[in-house]
């Protein structure tokens, strides 16, 4: 199976999903698999693809697609039609409600990549239909963590194989860049309720009332709680510490020059932050939320896991990173150690393992 096609709702998002697509795609191309990237809207990703593979989409802008249902499934089938692939990938479980009626009489594997943890179905019906949908009637099902193939198994009686396959780390170069490192607690993703930024303020209030005020907040993202972000940060007076920076294709300056990563998500799927921050050598701050940063996390060796909305206890650990440089240092470089399983060079032989089984028929191993 050497025809592999990607469909997205948008390939122009800045989000972890996106990134990690894009990554996969890099290297199966590299590879010399034949790539295509099929973007229900827009076409102009925001991250670095390979200039081999095919970017294609269905519509130029987003609309509220259920309206004209029958329209959008016909115009994504020709596109199917004219891609021709061996195996599509429904990057969420979401575009599978599009994607299976299309597929319908077209030879090809139809499986689903669930980004969100199975809990959380952002009050979409669709999503929710969708699940239904493709635990019955894809090819097979990847989840990011053991605790969401349990969950797909146990709660949708899934007649389809259900995998776990690990997102990588879009990142293949670490230089060593102590020497880089600022009095910096760095923390990114979209300026949503999901992130918990609000969550962060109120921790980041605690710190800096232990008078760390030589240490700043950096934040990084876009998204539609600016302004309310903006507003707190000077609500809680932290317009001395606290930084906020757009979403950025270059990342990684960001990565070399903190000396410790917070996440405060009120939910999450697999964190790429995580994973991220951890390839640079940070330290990881994290409410253990559901679903993700257990699993990437080893307490107190690569990072320190708090209580979901505990703002004393991530205060504390963050104070406590703050205060020992040597142990700043110590589990930064497990961090490091910990991000090797998650290099996409390892990540893919679980996607070319899948490929292979699919082609040949045969029975696919859920610990792929």
């Amino acid at each position: 199976m050497r025809n592999i096609c990607f469909f997205i709702s948008s390939i122009n998002k800045t989000g972890g999903t996106e990134r990690v697509c894009i990554s996969i795609a890099n290297k199966l191309s590299q590879l010399g698999y034949q790539v295509t990237i099929l973007s229900m809207y827009g076409k102009s990703p925001f991250f670095d693809v390979d200039p081999k593979i095919s970017v294609i989409e269905v519509y130029q802008k987003k609309y509220l697609f259920k309206l004209f249902l029958p329209l959008v499934i016909l115009n994504l089938r020709k596109k199917i039609r004219r891609i021709k692939p061996d195996v599509l990938i429904n990057v969420d479980t979401a575009m599978f409600i599009y994607s299976f009626v299309s597929a319908l009489g077209l030879k090809f594997k139809n499986i689903v990549w669930e980004h969100f943890n199975f809990n959380s179905t952002l009050n979409s019906k669709v999503r929710v239909t969708a699940r239904r949908l493709a635990a019955r009637y894809s090819n097979a099902i990847i989840t990011l963590t053991q605790k969401d193939n349990s969950n797909w198994i146990s709660r949708l009686n899934c007649k389809v194989p259900v995998i776990t396959i690990r997102n990588p780390s879009p990142f293949s170069n670490l230089s060593d860049n102590n020497l880089l490192r600022k009095p910096v607690v760095l923390s990114v993703g979209r300026l949503t309720h999901q992130k918990g930024f609000d969550r962060l303020l109120d921790v980041w209030e605690i710190v800096q009332n232990n008078n760390f005020l030589n240490w700043e907040l950096h934040i990084v993202g876009s998204g539609e709680l600016k302004e309310q972000i903006g507003q707190k940060i000077e609500l809680l007076k932290l317009t001395d510490s606290v930084k906020l920076f757009p979403a950025t294709d270059s990342i990684e300056t960001h990565y070399q020059t903190a000396a410790i990563y917070c996440m405060a998500s009120r939910f999450e799927g697999f964190p790429m932050v995580l994973l991220e921050a951890q390839f640079f050598g940070l330290p990881l701050v994290s409410y253990d939320c559901e679903t993700g940063p257990s699993e990437i996390i080893k307490n107190n060796e690569n990072g320190i896991l708090v209580k979901n909305g505990d703002q004393e206890a991530m205060a504390k650990a963050l104070i406590l990173l703050i205060n020992d440089p040597e142990k700043r240092l110590a589990t930064g470089r497990k961090a490091y150690q910990n991000s090797l399983q998650y290099h996409v060079d390892v990540i893919i032989k679980s996607w070319i393992n899948l490929f292979d089984l699919l082609q040949n028929h045969k029975n696919i191993n859920p610990n792929l």
